[in-house]
């Protein structure tokens, strides 16, 4: 029977998480990149990155090749490619948050939604440590720490995460900004109150 646990010094990405972002992949460049993508990974890394089970742990470094070469084979250029993971990774937490916790995100209030965040983290990545504040009424600070080596392509996937999750609860005009730090990463979101 196959480990439910990720490998504890390597950081990982939940089975759940890999799935539905493969969902979304498909969607938002074509099965056929994606399928050409994976034929340009090591034939260790396309098994893991294949058999992943909802309930599995991928390396993140596998989901971040991925991402590569899917916008490799789909034509995205060097200029292209923040705003392809923003779609992409958009796209699944949206598929995440499905329709019935998008009703219910929609009745929480704005400090419920911010004190909820690290949660989701948890859920979805065994690395890092993720804090929110709501500063003030449409306004909130998330910190990622005790993850410095972040990829540019989870530090991306972040902020669309946060981004779709306050979409999902309703907020509008909403605006996720971010800066390197020693430990992490600090986000700051802003929304129409």
């Amino acid at each position: 029977m196959p480990s439910t646990q990720p490998p504890p010094a390597e950081p990982c990405l939940s089975g759940a998480s890999i799935l539905h972002a493969r969902q979304s992949l498909e969607e938002v460049a074509g099965k056929e990149a994606l399928d050409r993508a994976l034929g340009t990974l090591s034939e260790a890394d396309r098994a893991a990155y294949e058999s992943v089970a909802p309930a599995g742990w991928l390396p993140v470094r596998i989901a971040d090749e991925v991402q590569r070469a899917v916008a490799r084979e789909a034509g995205v250029g060097v200029d292209g490619f923040a705003e392809f993971v923003r779609r992409f990774s958009h796209r699944t937490v949206e598929r995440m948050v499905g329709t019935v916790y998008r009703l219910l995100l929609q009745l929480t209030s704005d400090q419920a939604l911010i004190e909820r965040t690290p949660e989701l983290h948890r859920k979805a990545y065994n690395v890092g440590k993720l804090s929110a504040r709501r500063d003030a009424p449409g306004h909130a600070v998330i910190a990622l720490e005790e993850w410095p080596a972040v990829s540019d392509e989870q530090l991306i996937g972040i902020a669309a995460g946060i981004e779709a999750v306050l979409q999902a609860a309703g907020r509008k005009e909403i605006a996720v900004r971010w800066k390197r730090t020693p430990d992490g990463v600090h986000y700051a979101a802003t929304w129409q109150v």
